[in-house]
């Protein structure tokens, strides 16, 4: 049987054709009493009949829990069962890893099985097993809020009400049991999500902070504040461990490496700096060129580090190994602009560098020829964003003007302009499935997109200020 559920309406009454199997046993297969003689033929199958399918099939896809409708797909008989899933997976707004189809009892695991081959005729249903995880979205505002949102269905779940002014950045712990909020306000403070209480206040003084980020392992945060220091505290009772000094002008950014042993800073002075997380000493000066340093990012592994002054060029640097200082690797030119922000697929393969005139350059980490880059070329003006899918297939750029652009990384192409925000859009980034995008726009709004195609999932609303930054939560 296929689930015994099935559409009524005029003309859609069911009947069952039975047609015996080459070893005597009867096989029923659901056809609509309607079309049965136009869409169903007899064929000779050993001697005896079989039916065989001429035209698409409409399959009914039920979710399994409750039995609602999901969606209803037309296909060909001969399609695979992929296909369906691929269609289910799109209606329910999740990865294809996470659905699973069933077949009255009997599981669709075999992607490549048609359709035909299976057992589905027109008309027939299945029933969706779809896993969705807890997933939860963090939003900070220039309203002096954060947020904590369902990303499934958009409801807002718990408001973060303690900053006297605007919150720059929000985010989540790495095991995602807290996070950690900075805002112009001079202040960073922890929240414990279980109970939405505040654990510590990390309070140095500052006038501002721009930005602040956990450790890989979650036990120390490092902040940005708005002058020419940046601090690194104890994320359990808020005590500063270290402030790095050194730079010469403002701090513009400051991030962990990925094995949480050093961090990097960036400053308006033009230098990045690699610094010693246990004792805060400074390793290494880069120069980065002209008048501040654009870009320091860590490569996935914590082998490379891609920085950028304001000019036309990013510098490539390699680290030999522990203990090592980073060394000069390559010099990326070509481009006709100054560069504005890049970024390291995840696997750390291959890199993004876009410019403030809107082109984007996609090249091998490794040496590589022009016949190995890839030009993007879509926006109009400066590239303020870029952010890599897990496997890397896609892309999302933002800019300071136009909607933010969903690239194919295979062939350079736009899938499609994310069209909605009517503001600029301040941060972006994909979930890690792989499955969603997540835009933030001075708008007062954070968006979902469906990855596969661009197509707008829900807004999440509620933010008295623009949205300045949202991420998924791990």
């Amino acid at each position: 049987s296929v689930c015994g559920r099935w559409p009524v309406g005029a003309g859609q009454c069911s009947r069952r054709v039975s047609a015996p199997w080459s070893e005597g046993k009867m096989a029923t297969k659901t056809v609509s009493s309607k079309e049965a003689n136009i869409r169903q033929r007899p064929v000779a199958c050993g001697g005896l009949f079989n039916f065989e399918d001429l035209s698409v099939l409409t399959v009914f896809v039920y979710k399994a829990l409750t039995g609602e409708r999901l969606t209803e797909v037309r296909l060909q008989p001969s399609d695979p069962v992929s296909r369906l899933q691929q269609a289910t997976a799109q209606a329910a707004h999740v990865g294809l890893q996470r659905v699973s189809l069933l077949f009255g009892s009997r599981p669709l695991v075999d992607g490549l099985a048609t359709l035909a081959s299976v057992g589905l005729s027109d008309g027939a249903g299945v029933d969706a097993v779809v896993t969705v995880p807890g997933r939860l979205v963090l939003t900070s505002s220039a309203d002096g809020t954060a947020r904590l949102w369902r990303a499934e269905d958009g409801t807002c779940l718990q408001t973060i009400d303690g900053h006297e002014y605007l919150v720059t950045s929000a985010c989540f712990s790495p095991d995602g049991s807290a996070v950690a909020t900075a805002s112009l306000d001079g202040l960073v403070k922890v929240w414990r999500l279980e109970d939405s209480s505040c654990t510590c206040i990390l309070d140095g003084q500052d006038y501002q902070v721009l930005s602040a980020s956990f450790s890989p392992d979650g036990c120390r945060i490092i902040t940005a504040p708005l002058d020419e220091t940046a601090k690194i505290w104890c994320a359990r009772d808020g005590a500063c461990l270290a402030t790095l000094r050194g730079h010469r002008d403002v701090v513009l950014a400051a991030r962990f490496a990925p094995d949480g042993q050093t961090a990097v800073t960036r400053s308006a002075d033009g230098t990045s700096k690699i610094w010693s997380v246990s004792d805060g000493q400074c390793l290494q000066t880069l120069w980065c060129g002209g008048v501040e340093a654009r870009l320091a990012i860590f490569s996935p592994d914590g082998v490379m580090l891609l920085t950028s002054g304001s000019h036309q060029t990013a510098l490539l640097w390699r680290c030999e190994g522990p203990g090592s200082c980073f060394t000069l690797a390559r010099t990326l030119s070509g481009h006709e602009a100054e560069v504005s922000c890049g970024a390291f697929s995840p696997c750390g393969g291959f890199m993004a560098i876009a410019a403030v005139n809107g082109a984007i350059k996609i090249c091998p980490v490794g040496e590589a020829t022009g016949q190995d880059e890839q030009v993007l070329h879509g926006h109009a003006s400066r590239v303020t964003g870029l952010a890599f899918s897990p496997d890397a297939a896609l892309m999302v750029s933002t800019a300071s003007d136009g909607p933010p652009r969903l690239w194919s990384t295979k062939d350079g192409t736009c899938v499609c302009a994310l069209e909605g925000h009517d503001g600029e859009v301040h941060s972006v980034t994909f979930s890690p499935d792989g499955s969603m995008v997540l835009t933030s726009s001075a708008d007062g709004t954070a968006r979902l997109w469906f990855a596969e195609d661009g197509s707008f999932v829900r807004a999440l609303v509620g933010h008295g200020g623009g949205v300045l930054s949202a991420c998924f939560s791990p």
